[in-house]
């Protein structure tokens, strides 16, 4: 199914494909069980399958299969990551990893390889580029780590300003201040707060 202005114009045989608006879907050719929904959603997509994007410009660039997202600009570099979800505004924006999740206005919009991350609120894990494993759960949480590993941010700027792996921050605030500090865990409203 097509509406819109070339909108799944290169098709041959691809089956199960719905597509609405300006250039949704554009590229795809073989690819199969696709879902775009906006100006340019999914457009460079030729062989991939089991995708959803709804939003303008979601999964712009996208060629692999089975990723979501929902939200202007929301996976938008994305070409070789598989399984991912993206929702909100640029969530995932750079996102070329696999395997990550993230809701929320522009949460892990700069994550670039980093994979398995879920970071899910406003800005959450905004900065990260290619650390992996993360989880932050909360607005501003994990907001300027870039390649740390294996953190656990959970409430309101917990880890907000932390660069380093492994450590457990949960509460709002909690290790809010730690930059270097590794294997930390801090539990309570604003816990290991200036350590």
């Amino acid at each position: 199914t097509a509406i819109g202005n070339n909108s799944l114009s290169a098709n041959t045989s691809g089956q199960n494909n719905t597509a609405l608006g300006f250039q949704a879907g554009l590229s795809t050719s073989t690819g199969s069980s696709n879902i775009a929904i906006g100006v340019n959603a999914l457009q460079a997509n030729t062989t991939s399958s089991f995708n959803v994007a709804v939003g303008t410009t979601a999964l712009l660039n996208n060629t692999a299969a089975a990723n979501v997202a929902v939200g202007h600009e929301a996976l938008f570099t994305n070409t070789s990551g598989t399984q991912q979800t993206a929702v909100g505004h640029q969530a995932l924006r750079l996102a070329t990893g696999g395997s990550n999740t993230a809701v929320g206005f522009q949460s892990g919009t700069a994550v670039s390889t980093g994979a398995d991350n879920t970071l899910i609120g406003n800005a959450a894990g905004t900065a990260i580029t290619t650390g992996s494993s993360n989880t932050a759960l909360g607005s501003a949480a994990l907001l300027v780590a870039t390649t740390a590993n294996n953190n656990v941010a959970i409430g309101l700027s917990a880890l907000r300003n932390n660069t380093a792996n492994s450590n457990v921050a949960v509460g709002t605030e909690a290790l809010l201040t730690n930059t270097s500090g590794t294997e930390l865990v801090a539990v309570g409203h604003q816990a290991g707060r200036l350590s």
